[in-house]
């Protein structure tokens, strides 16, 4: 299980949160059902080690004090510049109790259709889900390989884990195998040759004036 080190963050505030940045340290809160939301902070190397990591639904031992607390990383606000770590929430898991949290899904496999020369095309790549702290996963497989082209998966086929409750639609799409584009030859256009008009000749009636008798 990964670990990280939580302090109690005593002074608050954006001048606080700004110091705290320029000595190495990231602000956060602690959170849950069953705790009041309490001001900590963490290393900034650590805990930009850690989000590289995780997902989710990874449960973190979080050393604070004297205690060992089993926590998720719930949110992490970055920087728009910098793109660096500025704070993060921890949401602590108490026994018994449900969390909402982003299942994401890893597809296994080549499917049929593919085989056949279809188009592999991934619709939804994670679920949202609901679970007992002991039940959470990081992840859920997903197996395609019996698809074939024409074919899609939805939410109401997947094979979930017990104490794994999803939120999404069964209807919902989550991967299908469409027929392979069909390339149209061009057919090249000769565009046919103007036809030169011969320039009308007009011809001119001439001839002499008769001469008028007297």
């Amino acid at each position: 299980m990964p670990e990280i080190v939580l302090e109690k963050r005593k002074a608050l505030g954006k001048r606080a949160s700004r110091r705290l940045r320029r000595q190495g340290k990231i602000p956060a809160v602690v959170y849950g059902p069953d705790i009041a939301p309490e001001a900590v902070q963490v290393d900034s190397h650590d805990i930009e080690v850690l989000i590289e990591k995780i997902g989710e639904a990874t449960v973190i031992n979080a050393a604070f004090g004297d205690e060992k607390r089993n926590v998720l990383v719930k949110q992490v606000t970055y920087d728009k510049i910098t793109e660096k770590i500025v704070h993060v929430d921890f949401y602590e898991l108490a026994a018994g109790k449900s969390v909402h949290f982003v299942l994401p899904l890893k597809f296994v496999g080549k499917s049929k259709g593919a085989e056949k020369g279809g188009m592999e095309e991934s619709v939804l790549h994670e679920l949202e889900a609901e679970a007992l702290p002991k039940d959470l996963i990081e992840y859920l497989d997903v197996d395609i390989s019996d698809l074939d082209i024409g074919h899609s998966l939805h939410v109401r086929d997947l094979i979930l884990p017990e104490g794994i409750k999803v939120k999404n639609e069964p209807q919902q799409t989550v991967f299908t195998v469409i027929p392979p584009r069909k390339v149209e030859k061009e057919i090249p256009v000769v565009a046919a040759e103007e036809e030169e008009e011969e320039p009308e000749i007009i011809k001119e009636k001439g001839g002499e004036e008769e001469e008028e008798k007297g």
